[in-house]
C-alpha cells in the first residue's frame, strides 16, 4: 500500500496492488489445467474399458483440479503427489519397450519435468493466494447454497426457450472445432492402435488440410456468435430480476459504447472448467465479470440503450423514455445499495456523475476503469473528477494499472491496481472494493 502526495485535502490516493495475488491464482489455474488434461486423457479409455478404478481416478483428478483452481493448498499438494505417482508409473512401464536414452526418452523426461514445474508452481501459488484474506471471497457450504438458490430462482422458462436453439447451435459448432480429434477417437473406439493426426492426413490432398482448418475456424466463429446470442436472449429484464431477488439492487452506470468491452478469460479462471466462452475472446465481457462479482450482493440492473432489440449479457436492463432517464437514474441511485460506474466521457455519463455527487452517493460507489491505454484512462478519470468535484485542480492522479477505485469518507480515492487486465484481475479487484466499502 502506498500513498501519494498532492494538492488539496483529498489529493492523496491510496493504492493496493493485487498483481501477486492474480499471478498466484493464474499459477493455480495452470496446475489445475494439467489435472483436467490428464483426467480427460484417461476418461475415454476408462469409458471404453469400464474400469471402475480408472473411472474413480478420473473423477478424483477433476475434483482435485477444481479445488486447486479455487486456491486450495491441500488440493494442489494432492495433485502434485498424484501426478508424480502417475508419471513414475508411466516411466517404469515404458522403460522395457522404449529406449530411455534416445530422443523419445528425453522428450518424455522433458514433458514430465514441465508438468512437475507447473505442479510445484501451482502449490506455491495456492499457498500465496491464501495469505491476503481481505481479498479472498467467502467460502463455505452456506455461500454455495445461497448461490445455487439464487441461480435457480432467476431461471425463467419464457427467456430460456428462445435461447435453447442458439445454445444447441453453439454446442454443435464447438464439436466442429474439435473435429481433428475424431480420427483418434474412432481408432480407440475400434480397439485399434491409436493413430496420430499427421498419420491420418498422410497421403491426403493438400486441400483436405486447408478445408479442415477452415472448418475449425468457421466452427469457432459460429460458436462465438450463437453462444453470445443465446446469453443475450436468456437475459431477464430488471423487473423480472428484482421481483425474484428482493434485496436492494446494485446499479451499473456506463456509456453504451462500453457495453461490449471484452476481457480475456482463461480456462478454469473461475474454477468452472473449460467453457464455451473460453474458445473466443469476444464471448465474455467486462460487464459480465462485474455482474458475476456483484450479484453476491444483490440484483445488478442498468438502463438499457433505447431501441436495442436484444440486451447485452450482464446486468438486467430497464428501459425508460429519453426525457426521463436522468430522473429514473437518480431514483435508482437513492434506492440502490451500491452504485458501480464504468468510467467514460459521454455527456450522459457526466450528468450521472453530477447526480452521484449531488445525492452524496460517493460512499457507496465503485469506479471501474476499463482496459484502455493510459492516456484514455487519465482522460476518463479527469472527467469524473471534474463532474463530481471530488478534488480541486487536477486532483489525485489515476495509476495506469488501476482497475477499480472506491472513496473514503473524507473523499480520498482508494485504488486497486493490477498489472493484468483480465477476468481474474477485475473480479478480485471488485471483491476487494466490496470489502473496502464494508470496513
Amino acid at each position: 500500500m502506498s500513498h501519494e502526495a498532492g494538492a488539496g485535502p483529498v489529493a492523496a490516493s491510496e493504492r493496493i496492488d493485487i498483481t501477486r495475488l492474480v499471478d498466484a491464482r493464474e499459477w493455480c489455474t495452470d496446475a489445475a489445467r494439467v489435472g483436467v488434461v490428464i483426467g480427460s486423457i484417461l476418461l475415454l479409455p476408462a469409458l471404453i474399458t469400464r474400469h471402475g478404478l480408472l473411472l474413480l481416478l478420473v473423477a478424483a483428478f477433476y475434483v482435485v483440479a477444481y479445488a486447486t483452481a479455487r486456491g486450495s493448498p491441500v488440493a494442489a499438494a494432492l495433485q502434485l503427489v498424484a501426478v508424480n505417482a502417475l508419471g513414475a508409473a508411466i516411466w517404469i512401464d515404458a522403460r522395457p519397450s522404449v529406449d530411455t536414452t534416445g530422443p523419445v526418452g528425453w522428450a518424455t523426461l522433458g514433458v514430465l519435468a514441465l508438468v512437475e514445474l507447473l505442479m510445484v508452481r501451482g502449490l506455491v501459488g495456492a499457498i500465496r493466494s491464501r495469505r491476503p484474506r481481505h481479498v479472498r471471497p467467502e467460502r463455505g457450504l452456506e455461500r454455495a447454497r445461497r448461490r445455487l438458490s439464487r441461480t435457480l430462482a432467476l431461471r425463467h422458462a419464457e427467456r430460456l426457450w428462445p435461447a435453447a436453439a442458439n445454445y444447441l447451435l453453439a454446442a454443435l459448432c464447438a464439436l466442429v472445432v474439435l473435429a481433428p480429434s475424431y480420427p483418434m477417437i474412432a481408432a480407440i473406439m475400434g480397439r485399434r492402435a491409436v493413430v496420430s493426426i499427421p498419420e491420418v492426413l498422410a497421403g491426403s490432398p493438400w486441400w483436405l488440410g486447408a478445408l479442415a482448418l477452415l472448418t475449425m475456424l468457421a466452427g469457432l466463429g459460429g460458436a462465438a456468435f450463437f453462444f453470445t446470442r443465446a446469453k443475450r436472449l436468456a437475459a431477464l429484464s430488471a423487473a423480472q430480476v428484482t421481483a425474484r431477488d428482493t434485496r436492494p439492487p446494485v446499479l451499473l452506470l456506463r456509456s453504451f459504447r462500453d457495453d461490449l468491452t471484452t476481457l480475456k478469460r482463461a480456462a478454469l479462471a473461475s474454477s468452472r472448467g473449460l467453457r464455451l466462452s473460453d474458445l473466443h475472446a469476444r464471448m465474455w465481457t467486462l460487464e459480465e465479470t462485474l455482474e458475476t462479482a456483484l450479484s453476491e450482493r444483490g440484483p445488478v440492473v442498468a438502463v438499457g440503450r433505447p431501441g436495442e432489440p436484444v440486451p447485452p449479457a450482464g446486468a438486467a436492463r430497464l428501459y425508460v423514455p429519453n426525457d426521463r432517464w436522468l430522473e429514473r437514474v437518480e431514483a435508482h441511485i437513492r434506492d440502490s445499495q451500491l452504485v458501480v460506474v464504468v468510467l467514460g466521457t459521454t455527456e450522459g455519463l457526466r450528468r450521472e456523475y453530477a447526480a452521484l455527487a449531488a445525492l452524496g452517493a460517493l460512499g457507496k460507489l465503485i469506479v471501474v476503469l476499463p482496459p484502455r491505454d493510459t492516456r484514455e484512462l487519465e482522460s476518463r478519470w479527469s472527467a469524473f473528477l471534474r463532474a463530481t468535484n471530488v478534488a480541486a485542480g487536477p486532483g489525485p492522479g489515476c495509476p495506469p494499472t488501476a482497475r477499480v477505485a472506491t472513496f473514503s469518507r473524507e473523499g480520498m480515492p482508494r485504488f486497486v491496481t493490477c498489472a493484468h487486465a483480465d477476468e481474474t484481475s477485475y473480479r478480485l479487484a471488485v471483491e476487494h472494493a466490496l470489502r473496502a466499502l464494508d470496513r
